[in-house]
């Protein structure tokens, strides 16, 4: 999809330059050698610069009050460490000589969705046997037609993009090589969603979903949902692949008690399945076998505005040290959302009648609740899944964590905000009796942190261990 005209990428520096006639150029050839070639010039500026940056991070750590210029990387940030003060930036120099040009790093091949992390597994292996988390991917098919899971929303009227199976990576401190135990009495279970933009990520890659596991003594199942590396596996294929393991767990294996967790993109989807079960199945004249409404929501610096409207920050803001940058950011948007895009072949309202349609993704695209819940115009949607939970008597706890130096803190404080507004009115019934249900909404903001610090080595952010612990705190 061609750039929108309000879009401006990230101002060049001196440690990210960038000449955007090449850049624009290049971004066209998103498979070409040439674009591979550009990248790892980039990434070869960054480690050419690093001396430098190592000497201004000193400076800046030693002597806090100087009058420095812009370009000094967290000259603003008086509670970073050193470490934070040297690899933060990195981090982000990193990021922008990938992901700053071009789309998709790369296409992933069926393969790579199954494919387990070596090195997460060898540092799992040097843990005690009692706090070792063990991992095992089962493909988990999507439910047939006649269930009713995958209607209205999650449904492509194109017919292009159909539910397939999805990898379900379980994470479990008991050893057993197959997710087909059934759920426990009482047993809560952690569906997670990794983050990636949309377009890369595996539930495998990083801590956060052993972490889960190991700091709740909980089953965590990781979707490994497909990524837009194209078109084809744009929306809905992702909302498909989340309802494909949610009902796997809620009806197939008997849970009753689900949480829902994702971080960044992750937590975006998990905002789109919580709103679809909710407000969609939930309602619906003929609600699937099983379903059960999720327990607990936890998001982690997670993107809920895909309208991108709070990611230009100004020059020199707290925004501009976080690691994502908005060329990433647009590009992925675009694809992730690309078959929601008007064609000349399509028949009229895309054979819905007139109200469904106006309501659809397809007629409002990235500005849909689903996608975008932190708007302030999606605060009827969250208004409605606020009333499911108290007409059932019960409460959706939702933990939000996330860094007051990331890219997406405006619209993050948007989401908590339209939470705690629709979850502060008719909490009184006729009589005046209080309700039950509803919203628990908790949100910590770190001042200073950057986007998922929570999922960093303790020995880079100060702040990630406590963090994981209250998550693991709150699925106890």
């Amino acid at each position: 999809m061609a750039p929108a005209k309000w879009f401006y990428p990230d101002e060049p520096t001196f440690w990210t330059p960038s000449i955007r006639a090449i850049d624009s150029r290049i971004s066209a050839q998103s498979s070409s050698t040439a674009l591979k070639f550009y990248r790892y010039s980039r990434l070869s500026w960054v480690i050419i610069t690093i001396p430098l940056h190592i000497l201004t991070s000193l400076i800046v750590t030693v002597a806090p009050t100087l009058p420095l210029p812009i370009w000094v990387p967290g000259r603003h940030r008086p509670t970073w460490t050193w470490r934070q003060r040297f690899i933060y930036p990195i981090f982000h120099r990193i990021v922008w000589s990938f992901t700053g040009v071009g789309g998709p790093l790369w296409e992933i091949t069926d393969q790579d969705a199954r494919e387990i992390s070596t090195i997460v597994l060898a540092e799992e292996k040097k843990r005690p046997q009692d706090k070792r988390v063990h991992v095992w991917v089962e493909d988990i098919q999507p439910p047939r037609d006649e269930e009713r899971w995958i209607v209205n929303e999650a449904v492509d009227p194109r017919g292009e993009v159909l539910p397939q199976a999805t990898p379900c990576f379980w994470f479990d401190l008991e050893k057993n090589e197959s997710g087909r135990r059934l759920a426990r009495d009482g047993e809560r279970v952690v569906l997670f969603f990794i983050g990636g933009a949309y377009t890369l990520g595996n539930p495998s890659a990083g801590h956060i979903a052993f972490e889960q596991a190991r700091k709740s003594g909980l089953r965590v199942a990781g979707a490994n949902y497909r990524k837009a590396t194209s078109e084809s596996k744009g929306f809905p294929a992702a909302l498909q692949d989340a309802i494909t393991v949610y009902k796997h767990l809620a009806c197939d294996l008997g849970y009753r008690d689900i949480v829902i967790s994702g971080d960044s993109a992750g937590g975006g989807l998990a905002l789109t399945l919580q709103l679809y079960l909710a407000n969609t199945l939930a309602k619906s004249a003929n609600i699937p076998t099983s379903f059960v409404l999720p327990s607990g929501l936890i998001l982690l610096s997670p993107w809920c505005d895909l309208s991108l409207t709070t990611l230009l920050p100004p020059i020199g803001s707290p925004q501009t040290d976080d690691m994502l940058n908005l060329t990433h950011l647009f590009f992925s948007s675009n694809i992730y959302l690309s078959n929601l895009a008007p064609r000349d072949t399509d028949s009229n309202n895309l054979g819905m009648d007139e109200e469904e349609y106006r309501r659809s993704p397809w007629a409002l695209r990235s500005r849909h609740p689903y996608y975008s819940p932190a708007r302030e115009d999606a605060r009827p949607t969250l208004a409605a899944v606020h009333k499911v939970y108290q007409d059932c008597g019960e409460a959706l706890r939702i933990l939000v964590i996330s860094g007051g130096a990331e890219r997406f803190t405006l619209e993050i404080r948007n989401l908590v905000a339209n939470l705690e507004a629709v979850s502060g009115s008719g909490l009184e019934g006729d009589q005046g009796a209080k309700l039950q249900g509803g919203f628990e909404v908790r949100h910590i903001e770190v001042e200073d942190e950057i986007h998922v610090f929570m999922l960093l080595p303790p020995s880079f952010s100060p702040n990630a261990e406590g963090m994981v612990d209250k998550i693991g705190q709150f699925l106890l």
